[in-house]
């Protein structure tokens, strides 16, 4: 959850971003600097479309989350609380008080399900790998596997306290034979252990284990990796432009290719985004932006950076520092 809301930060930030930066490409661009004028209109041109895109993608990331992101939240909670359930279990013990194996009001002793836990969930630090989600990862190694809590119920009899020892023949002695139930919620339960195997006869020193899964947490599951592939496939996809649009980030839009050959290369009237031969456009570009625009930064946002053009405050004028 954490990752997708930081993504969308990010995504938001850099609207704003763009949005500043078409402020200063507009203070450019009508600059009585012609030279970074020249070389600001193809940006202006395209960036219109870099904000276009960039809105569409924070609005869908918006809505995505609004509808999405509580669902994988409330199922890692529930998770969290069935891992601390887990880490419990409860036993309680019967012990024979009278001949054959009686019981009277001092022969139960110990503890139910739930004398372990405390009353809130355990912190995870973030910073475990373990506990670290990996929007990036698109394979299903990230998704929440089905996971079945099992009630597991272990029950054991000795009819003398012995390691040994059990009940199948031989009756509970007085004040040493003992019967114990132990219970616990897991996911990883023991296999089953059906009473008339575990008890066929007096050879036998085994527990009976009866075990029932429960797929109350099969639809949350099922939800929240739904919730996850959504969100993941929107937020690891297209994303907005760098807050400071890169050459590469402009070059894959026409209107910046075609205002070059208005601009840069002097064909005031093209429609086209090449140009014949193709050495002619390249060449304005890098004229203007360096070789295949590894210079853009410096010739366009650097230079815009320490444009100071004039203002007029009452009667003074006073230079805008960008």
């Amino acid at each position: 959850v954490r990752f997708y809301h930081r993504k969308q930060a990010e995504a938001e930030s850099k609207l704003q971003a763009l949005a500043i930066q078409t402020l200063k490409l507009i203070t450019a661009a009508t600059s009585k600097d012609k030279e970074l004028a020249a070389k600001a209109f193809p940006a202006l041109a395209a960036i219109g479309k870099l904000y276009e895109n960039c809105a569409s993608l924070v609005q869908a990331g918006r809505s995505l989350i609004a509808q999405h992101v509580n669902t994988p939240a409330a199922t890692a909670r529930a998770l969290a609380m069935l891992g601390q359930l887990e880490a419990d279990d409860g036993e309680l013990v019967l012990v024979a008080k009278g001949a054959s194996g009686r019981f009277s009001a001092t022969s139960v002793s110990g503890n139910g399900i739930g004398r372990k836990h405390s009353e809130t969930c355990p912190n995870t630090n973030p910073e475990d790998s373990k506990a670290t989600f990996d929007g990036t990862n698109t394979s299903n190694a990230i998704s929440i596997p089905d996971l079945e809590p099992t009630t597991e119920t272990t029950i054991a009899c000795k009819h003398d306290g012995g390691s040994d020892a059990n009940c199948v023949n031989t009756a509970m002695r007085q004040d040493t034979g003992k019967l114990w139930f132990t219970n616990k919620l897991t996911s990883k339960p023991q296999k089953a252990v059906a009473a008339n195997t575990a008890w066929a006869d007096d050879g036998n020193h085994r527990k009976v284990i009866i075990t029932h899964k429960s797929k109350i947490l099969a639809k949350n599951i099922s939800d929240a990796n739904e919730a996850n592939k959504l969100l993941r496939e929107h937020f690891t996809s297209s994303q907005c432009a760098d807050a400071l649009p890169t050459f590469e980030d402009f070059a894959g839009e026409a209107t910046f290719t075609r205002q070059i050959i208005r601009t840069l290369v002097g064909d005031a009237t093209s429609e086209e985004t090449e140009t014949k031969p193709e050495s002619k456009l390249a060449a304005a570009i890098e004229a203007a932006y360096g070789k295949s625009g590894e210079k853009f930064k410096q010739n366009l946002w650097d230079k815009i950076d320490k444009l100071k053009p004039k203002i007029n405050s009452g009667k003074s004028t006073e230079d805008l520092n960008l």
